[in-house]
């Protein structure tokens, strides 16, 4: 019948080496989707499906498991200018779709809403500082690791980042990329530390974001006594205790602002000589 012509198709291919430009993947791929059905039901039936599809994906991205990312995106470019719709644009997305086929959920069903990435975001962002409840943060990890199953990494860890899992978004944004992990680690030192505290400071000289360090204070119009940037000038022995003893790139800068700062608030001049306001 067609399966046995299937199987001895799939044999005569399958003999030699598969080359690019030389092997039929056309007649390769229809013999083995005949195979992906398989001839007796029982406990081996989905697995006999998985490998016989597992090797039409091989066959389809000439053995490639891996897509770079400019050849993902021209793919995606002409499926949509083809009317390709939703289907798989990569051997990752192929595979991925596959595993989740009838586990429940969506985690291989519809993309879901997409995210601001980690890198596009503003550092500080409205709502409460309060820690999520334990059903809440169960329930937004469990959408954090469905994002991830679907290989939506950036997508994650800005959803890690909106519900304040700062763990699970330090170490996504991490494998984003070193921009990323800056922003993500400046926003977790804005949102879980008081301004003035020296471990915002120095998280935020990690972060590369020296300028955040005033920039709390001076937004709200200076603290106790006005001075801009009073939270942190009435902790400033513990704040420039903490920069010289964990040296970072600009650091320097900071120290002398923050000097500066003190030297206005004990009325002294300004560089230029005039009197601080």
């Amino acid at each position: 019948g067609s399966r046995s012509k299937a199987e001895a198709e799939a044999a005569r291919l399958l003999s030699r080496p598969l080359e690019p430009g030389r092997t039929d993947k056309g007649a390769l791929r229809r013999a083995i989707r005949e195979l992906m059905i398989p001839q007796a039901s029982g406990e081996g039936r989905e697995g006999h499906r998985l490998l016989w599809e597992l090797m039409d994906i091989l066959v389809e991205f000439d053995g490639a498991f891996h897509v770079d990312e400019a050849r993902a995106e021209e793919e995606k470019k002409k499926k949509k200018a083809t009317g390709g719709g939703d289907a798989p644009k990569t051997p990752q997305e192929r595979v991925t779709r596959m595993l989740l086929r009838g586990q429940g959920g969506n985690e291989g069903g519809a993309e879901g809403p997409v995210l601001r990435a980690p890198d596009e975001m503003q550092m500080q962002q409205p709502g409460s500082s309060r820690a999520l409840s334990p059903e809440a943060e169960e329930a937004a990890v469990a959408e954090v690791q469905a994002l991830l199953v679907r290989g939506r990494t950036q997508d994650a860890c800005a959803l890690a980042v909106s519900r304040r899992l700062w763990p699970h978004a330090l170490a996504l944004a991490a494998s984003v990329s070193p921009h990323a992990y800056q922003t993500v680690l400046a926003r977790f030192a804005l949102q879980r530390f008081r301004d003035g505290q020296p471990l915002q400071t120095l998280y935020l000289l990690l972060a590369k974001q020296p300028s955040q360090i005033f920039a709390a204070g001076d937004a709200g119009g200076g603290g106790a006594g006005g001075a801009p940037g009073a939270p942190l000038l009435r902790e400033w022995r513990r704040n420039l205790a903490v920069i010289i003893a964990n040296r970072t790139p600009g650091d320097v800068k900071v120290i002398v602002s923050l000097g500066d700062r003190l030297w206005r608030e004990a009325g002294g001049r300004d560089r230029d000589g005039d009197p601080a306001a």
